[in-house]
């Protein structure tokens, strides 16, 4: 489903993700956490996809890549902190775990969460403020299994192939194939109480033709 105007195009997964992100704002506004709707937000634009199955896909992927760049994001907020926050440690580290990111998602065939794994560790790591605590950027690597999860459940109602819809329509054709299977039995029930009444009256007819012959036979 899309809404075509000209060369540009309001599909589904465009209505999704704005859906995902207002979620997360809200979420977020609510658990009195808005420095977390950035990487949250980033998370959901990255795994919400046009269908169920995609999704589930990807979001395999994007939590493995969100709990690798934040691992490494916690690895690096230890080293930079304890070297004082040094600018040389930032220049070797970030670089090398950007390599290591990439080539153990790329190992593993995790590439769809490539980018958000990438994404995660240089929003958690570049933009944990100087000074904050571990504590800071643990809610950040928290926050982008919550855009990840928005999004899951954003397409488990807004998709051709969710569980939901799948069960649903299930329900509905056990339902029609359970009135067809009636409809067959009070059918069947009708023929045979019809034969039973045929039945009834060639045996009537027959009594009535042999009482009808002894009469005449005593006559």
């Amino acid at each position: 489903m899309s809404i075509q105007i000209g060369r540009f195009r309001l599909g589904l997964r465009t209505i999704k993700t704005a859906i995902a992100m207002a979620l997360i704002l809200i979420f977020c506004q609510i658990t009195n956490r808005p420095e977390g709707a950035m990487a949250a937000g980033v998370s959901a634009v990255v795994a919400v996809r046009g269908d169920f199955k995609s999704t589930v896909n990807v979001a395999g992927s994007r939590f493995i890549g969100a709990g690798l760049g934040g691992l490494l994001s916690i690895i690096f907020y230890l080293l930079y902190s304890d070297s004082g926050h040094n600018f040389w440690v930032k220049l070797f580290v970030i670089p090398i775990s950007l390599i290591i990111i990439i080539v153990i998602m790329d190992g593993y065939n995790l590439n769809t969460g490539l980018v958000g794994a990438c994404a995660s560790f240089l929003i958690i790591s570049l933009g944990t403020p100087e000074g904050e605590t571990i504590l800071y950027v643990f809610n950040r690597v928290l926050d982008t299994f919550i855009g990840v999860g928005f999004a899951i459940v954003v397409n488990l109602v807004g998709t051709h192939d969710t569980p939901v819809k799948m069960v649903t329509e299930k329900v509905i054709k056990i339902g029609k194939d359970f009135n067809i299977e009636i409809d067959v039995a009070k059918k069947v029930d009708e023929d045979n109480q019809d034969k039973d009444i045929n039945k009834v009256s060639e045996n009537k007819g027959k009594d009535s033709a042999k009482t009808s012959t002894k009469e005449k036979e005593q006559k």
